[in-house]
């Protein structure tokens, strides 16, 4: 048997301590999902993020594999390895042994750094990934979103932008660039880039009675300068004053890594403010916006603005989560804005599609979080304005606009800070400047706000007091009705308040407005959308509002209908309106159609745009409208323009006519410089064919991309709609379909009746639109289904709890699944898709079992790996109770604790019983007498070490193993991590459920023979306690069955000590602090042995 020598108990009592990196319980309280961007790619899935006091804590392998980085991390061995192409060097971190190389460069890890895991990664703070991987990683907290930028490219990113390209189908990708109009915050910053410049004109060459002016000069330019962003405009036109627009942004995001507080961001020159739920409506003009909020323009419960750069007269399509909501033109100022968009419970995916009049496409993305502007406990937030109304920074307004604003000038600045994770307040004070009479007036506001998230809703409470004038106030609620469903609930009352907002109401004579409203979606063969909303608005008249929409998707076209009808409108031909919106994605072609309608007036304007193009660079655009307004004659026409596009450079002509006679032909011309579509530029060539690549693979890390860790599938086919012939997928899990038909949209998807057990598509099948002369790779992963099962108990007794509500979320906390734990508390989701989850249960139905320590909030990460099932025991915490008081005679004396026992052997759930049983470890030594456990860790913080007793020979055997491994090849790996010390030992590798079972062999046998089985010799046990303290010596024996015997008839539980020294079996009990405490013990016991013998600790040594 093997036995530690005298020599390494010598060393490892000898051994110095060396400071190293620190392991940190992640804070499962403080789990957050952030999206992520990449060069200004949007790319699919959000990251999760822990947040340890100001640190944030980044997943390696995740991150690092969502980015293309192919790096393979081991988060039992805390072990990371893998290849860095772009720089074509390795990467090698083994935080056992605080090592860290890429490349031949070393990358010291210092003692501050602070690192977690769970069963599938390392989370590691951005300054670190950023010495091992080749990015920059700029982190908002407050806005829950990273930005990475790279010296290499990034395979994903590269990817992204190819499939978007060739697909010509942004609508079905959740990958898509960013607009170039539009540039990303915060981003990186450099003293000078080129400019994009998109400059258009338009002159009248021939017409009658012309349409338009003769001329119009429109310039949209973006780019950074002086390392912040600028957005500049230009227009002129015949007859009318020239107009400009600068602003000048700047997100001071990267460095709030730097700084104990986020600074946030400014916007300066021509800038927007897009209301709040009190005091503000629409402003504009020259100011500034600044502050650190998720959203600093806007401030409004339920509801949202997007808003951004397009030139003049592109049309602008807004579709939230995949549903059409809105068309508008761009304006003037080169801005598009859709105010007031209700936003659903949870998160909120905007993507807006903008079509140019000559062919032009582009897409954007933006995700917006609803619920309030909840803030985690100890986070402070600001935001603030000055906004003078009546100047913009170039242009001069008329005394005519002046004389129509509500408002002239305007200050604000608000203040929020998160009591605790589920409660935010804030604090605001407004000023606004008007003109009265003649005469400047200053209104001063002071308002308070609270934001609170329980009984799984989220409600807003807002009050504002004009000084010397009434209050306001507002109140919201906002909850999540199952997974597709919301409701939304909004009270505002301006009595006796006068400020921006007041005046709205006050034009249809109400004072306080209710309003109400359901939203949602069915899954059905042709899935759709709705929302009901209603309104009640109260003063001296009261009138209320009506309204619907309802979305759906009919093969490639987007249907939306609103009808609403408003009592305020007594005339019955304008009470009920109704407006319908038909659109279809930017393929080789584009359909779109508008027609508004209203009672007893039939249609009032009909507007149909038909895009296409039948060569690459030349398009075409037809228009059929028709107009009929209130005060004037009705009109329709048509219009028809073609241009032709060569690289920067393009040129047209457009021509119309309408039913009052008039014509007009104009020449078009457009220079774009820097300037990237959402579809390629190419030659002109017409549709011919097409490759495409399909891989088919097992998506181990579910990345959703295939690389060197993933596991190909041969034998597999494809269904495809239309159909095309194909062979099986060969040894690699590759599928060529050569020589399709190219700009026509396919759906593939393998065919499920091939599929290995338990194995599902990622992300459902894949839709590609190859272009002519191209080969297309798609990813077709396929992942593994995982059941998670486990119980649910009381974490200082394992008390099973038995009819807990528990329901599995995503990392939005919006409910996937719900169930209800059985009779040993146990539980089970079935087929559940890797990822990362919470899981949480109902704090109303654990209050039954006392004070709750914490949030029942557990996070859950699936690998790719396939397995049976994952266990997960869900461990709930209690507060202690007090100690208990007894009272006497009027005396009152705290009962004393149970001396505390040492090197305790791990209770089943604990130790060894808490590792997965297919899981390795290492057996590093074994001797017949506990180790001691404590002083090995200290000496030996890097090793995860653990004591597990068995049975051998009839006597307990003690077994120090070292570690955790997913298979036996890691394990073996780990065998060069032990130290040297314990070679000698000839250290094993060990299955987990091996040493489980004998444990339990163990634990039996312990408890057959009623015998103390923690600690046969005491010796070590003395050498643990206080030399100061107490113990009591009961007996001393020849023979150790007489020390056992005596203290099984005095039923002394666990806290005695068996020690053999010059022939004598002493039996000790107890260690006390002082005398008294030992003889009040003593007193205490029923069955008190003969001539005990109070002792000294010192003394036994």
């Amino acid at each position: 048997m093997r036995r530690l020598t005298v020599a390494l108990s010598v060393m490892l009592s000898c051994c110095l301590n060396t400071v190293a990196a620190s392991e940190i319980q992640l804070p499962k309280q403080q789990l957050k999902p952030f999206e992520l961007t990449a060069q200004g790619v949007q790319l699919d899935d959000q990251l999760p993020v822990y947040q340890y006091e100001k640190k944030l804590l980044f997943p390696l392998q995740g991150l690092s594999s969502k980015l293309g980085i192919d790096i393979q991390v081991d988060p039992h061995s805390l072990i990371a390895s893998g290849w860095i192409k772009g720089e074509n060097a390795n990467l090698m971190l083994d935080l056992n042994k605080d090592q860290a190389r890429r490349g031949f460069t070393q990358i010291p890890i210092l003692p501050e750094l602070v690192w977690g895991r769970d069963n599938v990664d390392i989370y590691l703070e951005a300054g670190f990934i950023q010495q091992l991987l080749p990015i920059q990683i700029t982190a908002n907290n407050l806005k829950q979103r990273i930005s990475v930028s790279s010296t290499v490219p990034l395979p994903a990113v590269q990817q992204a932008i190819t499939l978007n390209q060739v697909t010509n189908e942004p609508g079905e990708s959740e990958e898509i660039s960013v607009t170039p109009f539009d540039p990303e915050h915060p981003h990186d910053y450099q003293a000078m880039t080129p400019p994009l410049f998109y400059l258009q004109g338009d002159a009248a060459i021939a017409g009658d009675d012309f349409l338009t002016q003769d001329y119009n000069l429109n310039l949209l330019s973006t780019g950074d300068l002086g390392f912040h962003s600028y957005e500049f405009g230009y227009q002129r036109t015949q007859g009318e004053d020239t107009q400009y627009r600068l602003q000048i942004s700047k997100d001071l995001g990267d460095l709030d890594g730097r700084l104990p507080v986020s600074v946030g961001g400014y916007q300066l020159g021509d800038v927007e403010y897009y209301g709040d739920d009190l005091n503000h409506g629409y402003l504009s003009g020259q100011g500034v916006v600044f502050g650190n909020a998720a959203d600093i323009n806007n401030n409004r419960f339920g509801r949202t603005t997007i808003e951004g750069n397009a030139p003049e007269g592109w049309s602008i399509h807004l579709y939230r989560n995949h549903a059409l909501v809105r068309i508008d033109i761009a304006d003037g100022d080169n801005r598009y804005v859709f105010s007031g968009i209700p936003v659903l419970e949870g998160s909120n995916l905007f993507e807006i599609r903008m079509f140019g009049p000559n062919g032009e496409y582009m897409v954007r993305r933006k995700t917006v979080q609803s619920g309030g502007q909840r803030l985690g406990q100890g986070q402070w937030s600001y935001s603030g304005f000055y906004i003078d109304q009546t100047t913009d920074l170039f242009n001069k307004k008329s005394q005519q606009e002046i004389d129509q604003l509500n408002i002239h000038r305007s200050f604000n600045g608000h203040l929020e800070y998160g009591l605790t994770d589920q409660i935010t307040v804030g604090a605001t004070y407004s000023q606004q400047s008007i003109d009265e009479w003649g005469r400047t007036t200053n209104r001063n506001y002071f308002g308070g706000n609270v934001v609170a998230n329980f009984l799984k809703s989220t409600w807003n409470m807002e009050a504002s007091t004009q000084q010397d004038g009434g209050t306001a106030y507002t109140f919201g609620w906002q909850k999540r009705l199952g997974t597709d469903h919301s409701a939304r609930v909004m009270y505002y009352n301006f009595k006796d308040f006068d400020s921006d907002l007041s005046k709205d109401l006050a034009r249809i004579g109400a004072d306080s407005n209710l309003r109400a409203e359901l939203e949602g979606s069915f899954n059905a063969q042709h899935p759709f959308q709705y929302k009901i909303g209603a309104s009640y608005r109260q003063g001296d008249d009261s009138s209320y509002l009506i309204d619907s929409r309802v979305s759906t998707q009919l093969g490639n076209m987007a249907i939306t209908h609103f009808l609403a009808y408003d009592s305020h409108l007594t005339d019955f031909d304008r009470s009920t309106s109704g407006l319908l919106l038909i659109d279809t994605p930017m393929l080789d072609w584009n359909l779109t159609s508008a027609l508004s309608y209203e009672s007893g007036s039939g249609i009032t304007g009909f507007n149909t745009v038909f895009r296409w193009r039948p060569w690459r660079g030349i398009n075409n655009q037809s228009v059929v409208y028709f107009d009929d307004p209130i005060d004037d004659k009705s009109r329709y026409g048509y219009e028809h323009r073609i241009s032709m596009t060569w690289d920067w450079f393009t040129a047209g002509l457009s021509g119309q006519i309408d039913s009052r006679g008039d014509w007009q032909v104009s020449a078009t011309s457009v220079i774009a410089l820097n300037y990237e579509d959402s579809r390629v530029r190419g030659e002109d060539y017409r549709p011919q064919v097409a490759d495409i690549k399909v891989n088919v693979f097992i998506d181990n890390n579910n990345n959703g991309r295939f690389d060197s860790s993933d596991q190909p599938l041969q034998g597999l086919h494809l269904l495809s709609s239309p159909s095309l012939p194909h062979s099986a997928s060969n040894d690699i899990g590759e599928i060529r379909l050569s020589q399709v038909k190219s700009n026509q949209l396919y759906t593939i998807a393998p065919i499920t009746e091939n599929l290995p057990d338990n194995l599902v598509l990622r992300d459902g099948p894949i839709e590609v639109m190859p272009m002519t002369g191209k080969m297309v790779t798609v990813d077709l992963p396929l992942v593994a289904l995982t059941d998670i099962k486990g119980q649910v108990l009381k974490d200082h007794d394992d008390m099973p709890l038995a009819g807990i509500e528990i329901s599995l979320k995503d990392l939005h906390q919006q409910p996937l699944a719900n169930l209800t734990t059985g009779s040993r508390g146990e539980y089970e989701f079935s087929n559940i898709k890797p990822g990362y989850y919470l899981l949480q249960m109902r704090p109303d139905q654990l209050d039954d079992y006392g004070q709750l320590q914490e949030e029942p909030l557990f996070p859950i990460a699936l690998s790719g790996r396939k397995l049976d099932h994952q266990q997960r025991d869900l461990r709930i915490k209690y507060v202690e109770q007090a100690s208990q008081i007894n009272v006497a005679q009027g005396n009152v004396e705290e009962t004393l604790p149970t001396p505390k026992q040492a090197d305790k052997v791990p209770e089943l759930g604990q130790g060894i019983m808490r590792m997965d049983s297919e899981d390795y470890t290492i057996q590093i030594a074994a001797q017949r007498k506990a180790f001691n456990l404590n002083k090995l860790r200290e000496n030996y913080p890097h090793q995860s070490l653990e004591q597990v007793t068995v049975i051998r020979d009839d006597q307990p055997m003690y077994l120090l193993i070292a570690g955790q491994y997913p298979n036996e090849r890691s394990a073996q790996y780990g065998l060069r991590d032990i130290p040297k010390e314990f070679a000698n030992n000839l250290p094993l590798v060990k299955p987990v459920t091996g040493l489980q079972y004998q444990h339990n062999v163990y634990l039996k046998w312990a408890k057959r023979n009623s015998a103390e089985p923690q600690q046969i010799d005491a010796t070590d046990w003395l050498g643990q306690q206080p030399a100061a303290n107490f113990t009591w010596q009961l007996m001393a024996a020849k023979q150790r069955a007489s020390a056992l015997t005596l203290a099984k008839e005095l039923n002394l539980g666990d806290n005695v000590h068996i020690r053999h020294q010059n022939g004598w079996y002493q039996l000790f009990w107890g260690s006390f602090g002082t005398r008294a405490e030992a003889q009040a013990a003593l007193a205490a016991l029923n069955n008190v042995p003969q001539n005990p013998w109070l002792r000294s600790i010192a003394s036994l040594r």
